[in-house]
C-alpha cells in the first residue's frame, strides 16, 4: 500500500539518484527500482539480496536462481498492467544494453540508471507493473 507522502518521497529519491553512477550491486536498475518502491510503499524487495552480487554475471545468476527472470521477480510483488496504463510511480521492464532492465515512471518520463546517474531514458517498455 502506498504511503501518504509518496508523491513527495519518490521525486526526492529520483533527484538523489541523479548523481549516483551505475555499479553492479551498488547502484543498478534493481536497486534503483527498489529505492523507488521504498519511497512509495515503505518496503524494499531487494533488501534480502543486497551485498550478494558485484558483477553482471552474479546479478543475473542471482535473479535466475531465486526468481527465474526479472519479470517474475517484479511480478511476485506487483500486479502487471497494460503499458498504456502506466502512471507515475509504476515500474516498466525494457531491453537494455545488458539485458532486461527496470525503469520508474515519473513526470511523463521513464527514469533509469545510466553510467552518469539516473536520467530520463528513451525506451520501449515491454512490461509494466502498478506499484501500490
Amino acid at each position: 500500500m502506498k504511503q501518504q507522502n509518496w508523491t513527495l518521497q519518490l521525486p526526492e529519491t529520483i533527484r538523489a539518484a541523479m548523481s549516483r553512477p551505475f555499479s553492479w550491486g551498488e547502484f543498478d536498475c534493481c536497486i534503483f527500482a527498489s529505492e523507488c518502491i521504498y519511497a512509495q510503499c515503505g518496503f524494499s524487495p531487494i533488501k534480502p539480496y543486497l551485498n550478494h552480487y558485484k558483477t553482471k554475471a552474479e546479478a543475473f545468476n542471482l535473479i535466475k536462481s531465486k526468481f527465474g527472470t526479472l519479470e517474475k521477480a517484479v511480478s511476485r510483488y506487483f500486479k502487471s498492467i497494460e503499458i498504456e496504463r502506466v502512471q507515475r510511480g509504476d515500474l516498466v521492464l525494457f531491453k537494455g544494453k545488458d539485458g532486461d532492465s527496470l525503469a520508474v515512471v515519473w513526470a511523463r518520463h521513464y527514469w533509469g540508471v545510466t553510467p552518469q546517474g539516473v536520467k530520463p531514458v528513451q525506451i520501449n517498455p515491454i512490461k509494466a507493473w502498478r506499484v501500490e
